[in-house]
């Protein structure tokens, strides 16, 4: 990874993405292609920056940071080619394939265990927090996350919570299908996690609140 390098001049822009907070756009240099994220806010820029370098530092996977411009609060990431988690769980809905989107929903979570395993992480109690579908990459049927700044003071069973309210509540709403996997995924954390079957519905329950209540603000 190299800081404010020539990589990020010459470049031309394939797409930009949805982005409510950001400037994000698949650029290409020659033959290859790289995420290029553009922060409003330099904070953020930072704190996404930093969590990057950290992960790098423990041999956390993500994708590569290949370059960052501070002055121009830009990261310029690696591109992969592959589905979202939240593409393959629609996907695995309309196929009724419950065991699919089960076994999808129980590695990201065993993924979120993982970061909040990090020494940089743990020692400060962080989470993931932005538990976004579309923040989570499926590549080879292993999930990397790719959006990192909003981490913050929590935990990782606020994290788990927050996973199976944000299926719940992905369309269609509390389908029947949604909630039969989610009640798998409470066995799961019970049995792997030692989650009392309380303490995950009751913080499942703050989830529903909050995503209720920004949905209305929207």
């Amino acid at each position: 990874m190299r800081k404010n390098t020539e990589r990020s001049k010459g470049l031309t822009v394939v797409k930009q993405f949805n982005s409510k907070k950001n400037e994000v756009y698949l650029i290409k240099h020659g033959a290859e292609q790289y995420i290029q994220k553009r922060f409003n806010n330099q904070e953020l820029f930072e704190t996404e920056k930093n969590f990057y370098l950290m992960m790098i530092k423990e041999e956390f996977k993500t994708p590569r940071l290949l370059d960052y411009n501070s002055s121009k609060r830009e990261l310029l990431i690696e591109y992969i080619a592959c589905s979202t988690l939240l593409d393959r769980l629609e996907a695995y809905e309309l196929k009724q394939s419950y065991d699919n989107a089960y076994s999808l929903l129980t590695q990201l979570i065993d993924y979120l265990y993982k970061f909040s395993q990090l020494q940089y992480i743990k020692s400060n109690n962080l989470c993931y927090y932005d538990i976004n579908f579309r923040n989570f990459l499926v590549i080879n049927h292993q999930i990397i996350g790719i959006d990192f700044e909003d981490i913050r003071s929590g935990t990782f069973v606020q994290d788990a919570a927050k996973t199976i309210a944000m299926h719940l509540f992905y369309s269609p709403v509390c389908s029947d299908f949604k909630l039969e996997v989610s009640e798998r995924l409470k066995a799961y954390l019970a049995a792997r996690y030692q989650i009392s079957a309380a303490e995950i519905n009751r913080l499942i329950e703050e989830e529903i609140k909050a995503i209720k209540k920004r949905r209305e603000l929207s």
